[in-house]
């Protein structure tokens, strides 16, 4: 559940930061979006790669032991 808060609560504020230098044209608008999807992907690729790690170190314990 934790996780999951994370992704969510981290998704809003790249989303939300994004929005606000995209708007106020703080940063030229391209490498704010570049910036905001590379942000994303990490939190995507890194939940995705700790699931499966996570789930593939429970599956050898029980099948090891």
């Amino acid at each position: 559940m934790l996780v999951v808060l994370f992704v969510v609560f981290g998704g809003t504020l790249v989303g939300t930061g994004a929005t606000v230098v995209l708007t106020t044209g703080a940063v030229a608008p391209r490498v704010a979006a570049v910036v905001a999807f590379a942000v994303y992907l990490c939190f995507t690729v890194g939940v995705s790669g700790a699931s499966y790690r996570y789930a593939v170190r429970r599956y050898r314990t029980y099948t090891l032991e």
